[in-house]
């Protein structure tokens, strides 16, 4: 069983990939890996009250940093982003029970939850922005 869900995570990611160049994000566009990018995952639903809290809270934090590079994933009328969320979850560890939205991923953190994300984000930025991060 543990192959079966490797290759099903293999397949997901190399399909969200494939969508990402189909659709223009190419490695040019998502410039995390260079030193002072700080790139972010976000994912949340439509209609999610703290969602758009946290959607709210996150641009007030990218025109406070420049170097904040966030991509926004929808989940709930999504599929494939719902996809990659679980993957992501799956890949970080996160526990069945703390696994909800909105989620953000940032360097090898996983932030879940409003209270967390307005809590530990702009921390995580900071002591990023000198050395820059991996992509999620």
């Amino acid at each position: 069983m543990g192959r079966r869900d490797s290759m099903r995570n293999t397949l997901i990611f190399l399909v969200f990939f494939s969508l990402l160049i189909f659709c223009g994000v190419t490695h040019e566009s998502v410039q995390c890996e260079e030193a002072g990018n700080i790139c972010v995952f976000f994912f949340y639903g439509s209609g999610c009250l703290k969602c758009e809290n946290t959607k709210l809270y996150i641009s007030e934090l990218e025109q406070k940093y420049s170097q904040l590079s966030v991509y926004r994933f929808e989940v709930y009328g999504n599929r494939s982003n719902l996809n990659l969320l679980n993957s992501l979850f799956d890949e970080y560890g996160i526990p069945e029970d703390q696994m909800q939205i909105p989620a953000l991923f940032i360097n090898d953190k996983c932030l879940v939850g409003e209270e967390q994300i307005r809590t530990e984000l702009e921390g995580d930025t900071q002591s990023l922005l000198s050395t820059g991060c991996r992509s999620p």
